[in-house]
């Protein structure tokens, strides 16, 4: 199996043991976490964590599966570091034009 690191998105709401159950999604699919960053977003009460991997794209699916069937989870998709990077461009670009 190839793998690669994949970068993980989940919007959550921000109670109690929600990052413990995030994270205990990575233990139940036997996935590691290289980075980890979690930051309040302009709408309160709403968390946003990137969490980085290196594993397959085959258990990056499961975990991600795992992370939706979370009660306070919002929304959880993974990405490649390549797809994020145009993401990021894009979103600049369109705050570049608006303002």
């Amino acid at each position: 199996m190839e793998t690669k690191e994949f970068i993980v998105i989940v919007y959550a709401y921000n109670q109690i043991g929600v990052l413990n159950r995030i994270t205990n999604a990575y233990i139940k699919g036997n996935v590691n976490i290289e980075k980890l960053n979690v930051a309040e977003t302009s709408e309160q009460g709403i968390s946003l964590a990137v969490i980085s991997a290196v594993t397959s794209e085959e258990a990056i699916r499961r975990v991600v599966n795992l992370l939706n069937n979370i009660i306070d989870v919002i929304e959880a998709r993974f990405y490649e570091p390549e797809d994020m990077l145009y993401k990021e461009l894009g979103i600049y670009r369109n705050l570049k034009i608006t303002v």
